[in-house]
């Protein structure tokens, strides 16, 4: 119980090369009421090449009885060594309540993050979340979760059109169906309000996924699907956005492959958006890559 109350340091790195850093559309014109408009080069998808990493350190100390204090320290980001305009770091700080026992949690944490994109400061997010699980059985999980965060930004022009808030909920479900297998899913609900309300939104979506291991070998697949409606007319179009995402990652790792607690997997992943105005927005990604983890 001492070692459990102890500081827990974690951290993970993952090399990373993607086609389309800047998440654009592949077209290269944008067709509005029968004109075609030619994009610039930096309009295009960009490519780049680096890697992922985190650091972190927690502690979940107890007040008393069930009551216990969480605080969590992390940073992380994504550093581009071809493409250094893109490099983001986050640095967030969080203290929240929490109670639980055998069989149920409940909690609530405030946090507070600071974003940087390239060199300057970027952003930054104040909020609170609201979290809970419940065991319903030795076979059923539930747990839900809600969040409200506000979003700042440093550049007046950018913090003009989107400063704001952001509200999700969410509600999961896990399955042990039999020892090898782990099933789960859940449904989830966004709203994004900015001060510019063609870049507002509500999002709906849900997500499946399957967790599979067998002797010293473990997999997991996961595949979710939203639709996305903006609150405001387009300002080159004249009417409102609607998108379509579809996401799905799958991980393969083996216990063997763990050296001194680190653990390497390998991971697929694949994002494309469909979007009524597409030489904007649909894109697609997918990507191969390989993380090391270690929790302490």
């Amino acid at each position: 119980m001492e070692k459990e109350q102890g500081w827990q340091p974690d951290f993970i790195v993952q090399y990373v090369r993607t086609d389309n850093v800047n998440n654009a559309s592949s077209s290269s014109v944008v067709n509005i009421n029968g004109r075609q408009l030619a994009k610039d080069k930096d309009s295009l998808p960009q490519s780049a090449e680096g890697f992922r990493y985190g650091v972190g350190i927690s502690k979940s100390h107890n007040l008393t009885s069930n009551h216990y204090l969480n605080t969590s320290l992390h940073y992380n980001g994504v550093y581009y060594w071809d493409n250094q305009d893109y490099s983001e770091q986050s640095l967030r700080f969080s203290l929240g309540y929490q109670y639980r026992n055998a069989k149920m949690s409940l909690g609530i944490t405030p946090f507070v993050e600071q974003n940087w994109l390239g060199s300057p400061r970027y952003s930054k997010q104040f909020g609170v979340t609201l979290h809970s699980y419940r065991y319903l059985n030795l076979k059923w999980i539930a747990s839900a979760r809600l969040n409200h965060s506000q979003k700042r930004y440093q550049d007046y022009l950018t913090a003009s059109r989107y400063d704001g808030f952001q509200n999700s909920a969410s509600l999961a479900l896990r399955w042990q169906a039999v020892r090898s297998w782990q099933f789960f899913a859940s449904i989830d609900a966004n709203r994004d309000q900015t001060k510019e309300k063609a870049s507002s939104s509500h999002k709906f979506g849900g997500e499946l996924g399957v967790i599979y291991r067998w002797k010293s070998w473990g997999t997991e697949f996961r595949s979710s699907y939203a639709k996305r409606h903006f609150e405001g007319k387009h300002y080159l179009y004249g009417y409102k956005r609607a998108d379509k995402e579809y996401r799905a990652n799958w991980s393969l790792w083996n216990e063997k492959w763990a050296w001194k607690g680190l653990m390497p997997k390998l991971n697929f992943s694949y994002m494309k958006i469909h979007s009524n105005m597409p030489d904007l927005y649909s894109r697609k990604n997918g990507e191969w890559f390989l993380t090391v983890e270690k929790q302490f």
